[in-house]
């Protein structure tokens, strides 16, 4: 195989190809062949998602309060994350607005799982990858259950306290781990991993000091296209032309496979055909026709683009957002900022390393960045966590205790309506 084009980025599938099918240390069914050169860098990647899960099916013509139960199901991980967003596009198409107390609730539920699922995600699952697992039998048992003791969740009557004991490990334990083993990556030179992250990245914006108030993001949304820093284009989820979903390598079929739909206007229609390139049969596949469908993912994109989303995405977003005078992420560049003075000096001066001067453009684009926006984000949530916990209190007293109950039965609604997640 050569060179192939693939949404305006080369990739290189000449070289060794690898089969990793199912990946493991992650939450659905996934299949993985990619290219490496002779450095064993990978060149080439196609994912794919191994079962069709079929939720707009299932959720077809059911009652939409219901809807938050079934998506749920989506991951095993996240769950609470899928069940609130569902949540949240419902309440947006119905025109509901929830009070106060409710809003401080979601937030204090959503940030604890968040911060629960990136230590998870990094002791558990991503750091199996960094660290010799055989190291571990000389670990201190005893440290090792004071650890496992401090990040345990206990019934939501101990929140404040689970959260406080989570601020300490934040600030104590998990972003030093990650900086320290991420610095000596650096150091054996291995600044690969970023994807599409130093080119395009989006993200719709997320924890506003007002609810329902975009313009108060912490982690204000927006596009970055082709690495350009300098500028932030706006990001409108319910435009047609902006973000849509295309099926021309997915297992899917619509009236024209070579253009995109909006997730409202969405066909699931399966269709499971494979390539003629392929190697193997329909239920052994020993290499996928990249040229045709593969995956049971459909490919979201932005204006045609293919974007990186997630942790990393929202803080190079936060970052230039602040950069250009935001007020409301300032604390993300400053992390961000120590990040890049930690692993380029502090770390290396302790561990009598060289120093290096790389720049933000080439530190955050890695697996080093990627894998420290989990920590940087989820310390956030803590300190944000303890101060909703405290305002919940403030406001145990019955303010703010109605709810929108004009709006909750099916004989207000209209016959059509489109939401999303604010």
């Amino acid at each position: 195989m050569g060179a192939n084009e693939t949404p305006g980025f080369p990739l290189d599938t000449s070289g060794k190809r690898i089969v990793v099918d199912p990946v493991t240390r992650i939450e659905g069914h996934m299949r993985c062949e990619v290219n490496l050169d002779s450095n064993n860098v990978i060149r080439n990647a196609v994912s794919t998602g191994t079962m069709w899960r079929g939720l707009e099916v299932i959720l077809k013509g059911r009652d939409p309060r219901d809807a938050w139960a079934f998506v749920e199901r989506i991951c095993g991980v996240c769950t609470s994350s899928h069940a609130l967003t569902s949540v949240r596009a419902v309440e947006d198409a119905l025109g509901i607005k929830i009070p106060k107390n409710a809003h401080l609730i979601r937030e204090i539920m959503a940030k604890a799982q968040m911060v629960q699922d990136h230590v998870v995600h990094f002791y558990h699952l991503h750091a199996l990858d960094w660290v010799d697992v055989v190291a571990c039998l000389n670990a201190d048992p005893k440290k090792t259950s004071e650890l496992q003791q401090l990040v345990s969740m206990e019934r939501l009557n101990f929140v404040k306290a689970r959260i406080d004991e989570g601020n300490a490990f934040y600030r104590n334990v998990y972003p030093p781990d990650v900086l320290a083993i991420g610095t000596l990556r650096k150091h054996a030179g291995w600044l690969h991993g970023g994807g599409l992250a130093g080119i395009n990245v989006m993200d719709y914006g997320e924890h506003p000091k007002i609810n329902y108030d975009k313009s108060t993001d912490q982690l204000p949304g927006g596009a970055i296209i082709n690495g350009d820093w300098s500028k932030i284009h706006p990001v409108d989820p319910r435009d047609p032309e902006q973000v849509q979903e295309f099926v021309t390598h997915s297992w899917y079929k619509y009236a024209d496979d070579t253009k995109g739909l909006h997730p409202w206007d969405g066909v699931t229609e399966p269709q499971y055909v494979l390539g003629a390139k392929t190697k193997g049969t329909r239920t052994n596949i020993k290499e996928i026709d990249e040229s045709a469908k593969y995956s049971w993912i459909k490919a979201p994109r932005w204006r045609g683009h293919a974007m990186e989303v997630g942790p990393l995405a929202r803080y190079i977003l936060a970052y230039v957002h602040a950069s250009q005078g935001n007020k409301y992420c300032q604390r993300t560049k400053e992390q961000v900022d120590f990040l890049a003075s930690m692993v380029n000096s502090g770390i290396p001066k302790a561990l009598g390393l060289p120093e290096t001067q790389y720049s933000l453009k080439q530190l955050l684009p890695t697996t080093i960045g990627r894998t420290a926006a989990l920590p940087l984000k989820a310390s956030t949530w803590v300190n944000f966590a303890r101060r909703l916990a405290r305002t919940g209190r403030q406001h145990q007293g019955g303010r703010h205790r109605h709810r929108p109950t004009s709006k909750m039965g099916p004989s207000t609604w209209p016959k059509e309506a489109k939401g999303w997640v604010r």
